[in-house]
């Protein structure tokens, strides 16, 4: 009997297995920065710093663009919850993780409109709110 190389199956799912890859390989910048302050303290305090310089000013724009996060995550979320389950790329909470990290941004809107694109095939609603 000739063991093909399709003979055995594979362990994991090589694609989920790239996007882990790549999400731990955009994670390393992003670590870097924010430890930063701790790996060079001579270097002052980060972002923290920046934003005291900058005073109220500074931290009311941070405070706004949070709450811009917020209401963008809060949309998606609702969206995702308009997909049928099995249609789903994500779960609908999986949308805040966007506030652990920046890059996860991007994931994030890509498996909102994969979602969206899968139940639109399969739900005549979110394919009529598709043309639009």
């Amino acid at each position: 009997m000739a063991w093909g190389y399709l003979a055995f199956p594979m362990p994991f799912n090589m694609q989920k297995s790239t996007l882990i890859f790549r999400k731990a390989l955009l994670s390393i910048p992003v670590g870097v920065g924010l430890a930063y302050p701790f790996i060079d303290p001579d270097a002052g305090n980060g972002m923290l710093r920046e934003l005291s310089i900058l005073g109220v000013t500074g931290s009311v724009a941070a405070a706004v663009f949070l709450v811009f996060v917020r209401l963008h995550a809060r949309d998606l979320k609702r969206s995702l919850e308009l997909v049928f389950p099995v249609s789903r790329r994500a779960k609908p909470a999986s949308v805040w993780l966007m506030f652990l990290l920046p890059y996860n941004f991007f994931f994030i809107v890509g498996s909102v409109s994969k979602s969206l694109k899968a139940g639109a095939a399969i739900n005549p609603v979110l394919a009529r709110l598709a043309l639009r």
